[in-house]
């Protein structure tokens, strides 16, 4: 009898052993856990000043960062913070994540329904608008953020690879892209803002973002504005200032603005 109340008696810590175990994320968190699940959009970074991260030339040189966390600590990360699946783990006002080879620890500073801030690093951040030595960051998260783009046309039709075929508004007429003579130039708009160059316009892959009717690139550390005057399934027109582009002598040294035509490869 005193064996089998023994045995009652230790099978709840058994349970609770095994909770423990099964659930090693959440163990000892100062914050309700519940409040951290889901998907968060890094918004802001509090350094010497504030910046904005959802602005669209901001996104050219800090990728959107999303963390979303799941609550078999499991870990889904876009941008600053990793990219691809990881894991996380908390403990007391800690959060420590790991994607691939990227691994952060943050202090959490504040926790709410929708909105959370946490303080980190700035080493290895990989953006320019925060040096590795600007010391530690707050960063501001909101929850289920809105995954929306500011631009006049539907952004589906600007995925993929185009080839610039036509240069217009020149004082000799247009100049064809296609001719044998003539470097092949292409852009290749990824999701999440990647951006593929080749030909006149750089053998890099950069970053591109959307404003309106225009679209902010950066190649090569170089930033170029176009703004889009036709969009279609098959073919597309922009205009943009040529200056600092090495066209081969196309385009006359004094030309302002011109029209690429491209068309979907």
């Amino acid at each position: 009898m005193k064996k089998i109340l023994l045995a009652l008696a230790i099978m709840p810590l058994l349970f609770v052993a095994c909770s423990s175990d099964d659930d090693p994320s959440t163990a000892d968190f100062d914050y309700s856990i519940d409040l951290l699940y889901g998907e968060w959009r890094a918004t802001n970074i509090e350094s010497i000043g504030s910046i904005d991260l959802t602005t669209p030339l901001n996104e050219l040189y800090a990728a959107p960062t999303y963390l979303k966390f799941n609550k078999d600590g499991t870990l889904e990360g876009e941008g600053l913070f990793g990219e691809g699946t990881g894991k996380y783990s908390t403990r007391e006002k800690s959060i420590h994540t790991s994607i691939g080879k990227t691994k952060k620890s943050f202090e959490v500073v504040s926790l709410q329904a929708t909105t959370a801030k946490v303080k980190l690093s700035a080493k290895g951040l990989g953006t320019p608008l925060i040096p590795d030595n600007a010391g530690e960051i707050i960063v501001t998260l909101r929850k289920n953020y809105p995954r929306t783009f500011n631009f006049d046309f539907d952004i589906k039709l600007l995925y993929g690879k185009w080839r610039a075929v036509s240069l217009e508004g020149l004082p000799e007429g247009a100049v064809d892209l296609t001719h044998p003579l003539v470097t092949p130039t292409y852009l290749t708009f990824e999701e999440k803002g990647i951006l593929v160059s080749e030909g006149y316009f750089g053998n890099e892959t950069g970053r591109y973002s959307t404003e309106d009717k225009k679209i902010y690139t950066l190649i090569d550390k170089n930033r170029l504005d176009m703004e889009v005057t036709a969009l279609a399934a098959g073919t597309a027109r922009v205009k943009f200032n040529p200056t600092g582009i090495d066209f081969g002598g196309l385009i006359p040294g004094d030309t302002k603005t011109i029209t690429i035509v491209l068309k979907k490869q």
